[in-house]
């Protein structure tokens, strides 16, 4: 997927749009969160300047806040930035069907390529984000059990990612959202290899910005393997949408 991108000046312009908006917005979420949160704080606690002490309390304060404010500003701007960039996703989606030969699909609004993006990004978060917070907790719980629970919590997050990137290709298909779950499901050996590099990639911070375009790129072609797949072996003619919206 990296590797189309890179190669095809044509779907550049498209492929910037993530790491744009996340940019933009990580800046102006961070910044703002830096210049009205510790103030806000130290109202809300009473705490005053006067003295040393509280002149190191108020800077340890803030310095934790600014920290926590920026990891803050970025998960809000990858959960944003990935349906405000549906559209320019799709169009690289299109690009890569048209690589592989599969015949071009009707194109759709504008601001409904923007709802199926957000749509399926909240079903993502609404499957991932309860699972990793209960394994979270049972981390803490259960300290020694953090030797199983990491690589649960890793799972979790890689099914989060392959549903969100496998999600685009099938978007643009029209299959019903019940469709594309079940297709996920039944390939989760496939998308959960295809995902779990990206989650470890994603740790360091702004590089899941970076890879969503290539990341689209290769569940297209994942997908459309998949499907060609099950044409041999199941009899399901390679690009057919079951159940379409």
């Amino acid at each position: 997927g990296i590797a189309f991108v890179m190669s095809s000046p044509s779907v550049w312009p498209f492929a910037l749009v993530p790491l744009a908006l996340g940019l933009t917005l990580t800046s102006v979420l961070g910044y703002s969160a830096y210049k009205f949160l510790p103030a806000i704080i130290f109202k809300a606690i009473g705490l005053k300047g006067g003295g040393v002490l509280a002149g190191i309390l108020q800077w340890v304060i803030k310095a934790l806040i600014t920290l926590l404010s920026l990891l803050i500003a970025w998960l809000v701007a990858f959960a944003l930035a990935q349906p405000l960039s549906g559209p320019a996703l799709e169009r690289i989606v299109r690009a890569k069907e048209a690589a592989l030969g599969v015949a071009e699909r009707p194109k759709n609004p504008f601001f409904l390529d923007m709802f199926r993006s957000l749509k399926s990004t909240l079903l993502g978060l609404g499957i991932t984000l309860p699972m990793v917070a209960s394994l979270f907790v049972l981390s803490l719980m259960l300290p020694p059990a953090s030797i199983v629970l990491i690589p649960l919590k890793l799972l979790a997050t890689s099914f989060g990612l392959a549903w969100d990137f496998c999600d685009y290709p099938l978007s643009v298909k029209g299959m019903a959202v019940r469709d594309r779950l079940r297709l996920v499901w039944q390939n989760r050996a496939a998308v959960l290899g295809f995902a779990l590099p990206l989650s470890v990639c994603g740790l360091l911070p702004g590089v899941v910005f970076l890879l969503l375009p290539g990341a689209v790129a290769g569940a297209t072609g994942l997908m459309i393997e998949v499907e060609r797949y099950n044409a041999t072996t199941v009899g399901t003619a390679p690009n057919q949408a079951p159940g379409l919206d």
